[in-house]
């Protein structure tokens, strides 16, 4: 069954969590805006809770 897989189980582990750190850091930026271009704020709410 694992014999015919593209990658070794340890490539495919590494890809896992690539993806899992990817997902977290996107879900942190939904959570927490910045302000910046590629993370705005919707409204100047979102901001001052992330500080406090």
């Amino acid at each position: 069954m694992y014999e015919d897989a593209d990658f070794p189980m340890l490539d495919q582990g590494t890809e896992i969590f690539k993806t899992l750190h990817y997902l977290s850091t996107l879900i942190h930026s939904i959570k927490n805006p910045l302000g910046t271009q590629e993370n705005p704020a919707r409204m100047c709410r979102d901001l001052f809770e992330c500080e406090h």
